[in-house]
Order: C-alpha cells, then structure tokens, then sequence
C-alpha cells in the first residue's frame, strides 16, 4: 500500500465551482436591502465589514448597513451604521449609539467615486475603530457599555425606520460581502479575510451576504442564521469582482473510514489522490482560502504543483458523490 496518511480530515466544503461573484446594485433614490429587527449587537466586540462602491453621494450621505440611529427608535437613536457622503463627497463614516450620551463618529475622507473600498468598524472594549482597506485610518475611546441594541430593522443600502418615518440615507452605487460579527476581529484577520467569499458558518460570524444572486429578491444570511434579507424597490444584481477566486468555508471532521487519501505524504512536485476513479474539477486553496491553482483531475494521473510554494493547502474535488476537500502539505 503505498504511503497514504491514514488519520487523514476529509473535509466537505460548500465551495460552488462555477460560483460567478454578484453585487448588490442600488440606485440611491430608494433601493435598499430589508432584514427586519436582527442582528443586534449590544455592549458586545463586534466588527462590521462590507466592500462599497459608490456613484455619487445625497444630502445625507448614503448608508451602506445600518441599524436604528433614528429618533423613531426604541431606544431613541440607539444603533450602528457606515455611510458614505455625509458632509463631503469623500467621506466614509462609522458610528455607533447607545439610549443616552453623544454618537460617536469615526471618518476618512480620502474615498473616490467609481472605486470599490473594504470598509470594517471594530468595537474592542472601549476601543472603536475604523479600517479602509484594512489599514486603520481613525479610532477613538469610548465607554465600554455603550449598548446599541434597538428596534429598528437592519438595512443594506438606506435607513429603514420600520414604517415610523420616511426612509432614506439610499446608497447610490454597488455593496458587496456585508458581514456582522460578534467579535472585535484584529488588523490582521480583517486584511487576510476582506478578499474572500465566506460561504458558511464561522466562529463569531451574526450574519454574512455574499450578494452573489443572479436572480430573485432575497439576499441570503450564509452565516447560518437565517436573517435573510429582501430587496425594496428595484433593488437588482450585478456582476462584482469581489470574492472570486477565494472562498472560506472549510467544516472539517475527522472522517477516519473515506476510500480517498493523498500521496506521496507530504506531497514534493506531484500530488496523486488514491481511491478517486473519475476525472473531477479540483481547486487549491491556501489555509487562508486563496485559490493558487485549479484545473481537472484524471484518474490515475498526477497534479503538478511545481508552481505551489511549500506550505499546507486543501484540495477540493468536485465527485459524482459531492464536493470533498483534503488537507495536504507542500514541501
């Protein structure tokens, strides 16, 4: 028997090969994306992250999430949000509330038109902070105990204050890859995770809207929550470059009795996958979820990986049985 590692993780993964990346198009008149009354995150860490792209900005600049932060909420003016344009055609903004004390804001001015920017608001204790394009551009102190939960509804692209009062706050342009966590993600996770597609649930993870629908009018919560969102107005899709070719979404379980196994082990310029009798698609993905290679898979033949720098990577194939991915290491 050749050198197959027997205590090998078979790993399924929810990876979709012929996934083609959407957004969430909105006309900054009256489009937004509905959630309802989810996704509160009280005196918690928390970071709220999503990529934007914007064509123009309105009077009161355009939300790209938010939650509450109107005077018809209970609390009052309790809540979270990021918006683009208030006050100037440059700026990006994240604050939160809480039922008493001031809003606290944190801004950068140096965003354009026409540009897709990361943007991630962090709350570490009594530390806020905003990142664009992962690099922290303001921060500030704050109480610890502000608590921004509310009864207003969350809202992708413009304020819902949940038939109290007119809508507004619409965004004029393109968001992508919105995701709501419970936890003060680091500098480090926010750059290494801002370019992936997260396809299923992760420690930590409220909720996550991928946006990549071609058709229909919901806006699915792949965190496995379920706060699934619906599309007001004309509300539409549109081909996005963002989260293409990386995906996060690895479920492991040691399933000690699968037929397949890698070898040699640890894999040197060539990889062969024992026990796989058909030829698939295969995707390589680096442990941070980057795609370094794909291509097919003959059975009884070889992948070379001469062009892949020594380090642990899973495999992906796509069998008549299903998608399944296996961990192996580069020399």
């Amino acid at each position: 028997m050749k050198h197959i590692l027997s205590f090998f993780f078979i790993l399924f993964c929810s990876i979709t090969f012929a996934q083609t990346p959407y957004a969430l198009e909105l006309d900054g008149t009256d489009d937004y994306v509905l959630m309802g009354d989810v996704n509160d995150l009280g005196t918690s860490d928390f970071t709220v992250e999503a990529w934007f792209y914007a064509e123009s900005y309105g009077t009161n600049g355009g939300k790209i999430i938010n939650k509450g932060e109107t005077a018809v909420g209970t609390p009052a003016e309790a809540g979270y949000g990021i918006r683009f344009g208030h006050s100037s055609m440059s700026r990006i903004d994240a604050n939160i509330h809480g039922a008493t004390g001031p809003y606290y804001d944190l801004y950068c001015d140096t965003i354009q038109f026409d540009t897709w920017y990361h943007v991630a608001m962090v709350r570490r204790f009594d530390k806020f902070m905003l990142y664009v394009n992962c690099i922290l551009v303001d921060s500030m102190t704050i109480p610890p105990n502000v608590n921004v939960d509310t009864d207003m509804p969350l809202g992708i692209g413009g304020k819902d204050k949940g038939g109290l009062s007119f809508n507004d706050n619409f965004h004029d342009g393109y968001i992508d890859e919105v995701r709501i966590w419970t936890v003060a993600r680091t500098e480090s996770e926010i750059c290494t995770w801002k370019d992936c597609t997260i396809d299923g649930p992760v420690t930590g993870l409220l909720a996550v809207y991928n946006m990549d629908h071609q058709t229909g009018t919901i806006a699915s919560d792949n965190s496995g929550n379920g706060n699934d969102g619906t599309l007001q107005d004309q509300a539409t899709w549109a081909p996005s470059t963002i989260g293409a070719n990386c995906y996060l979404n690895f479920s492991e379980s040691n399933l000690k009795d699968s037929e397949f196994g890698i070898y040699p082990m640890p894999v040197d310029q060539e990889l062969i996958i024992d026990g796989l009798n058909e030829n698939c698609d295969y995707k390589i993905y680096s442990t941070s979820g980057k795609l370094v290679q794909n291509g097919k898979y003959l059975a009884g033949q070889s992948i070379a990986l001469d062009k892949v720098e020594p380090g642990m990577y899973f495999i992906c194939v796509q069998t008549v049985l299903g998608q399944v991915s296996m961990r192996f290491l580069k020399e």
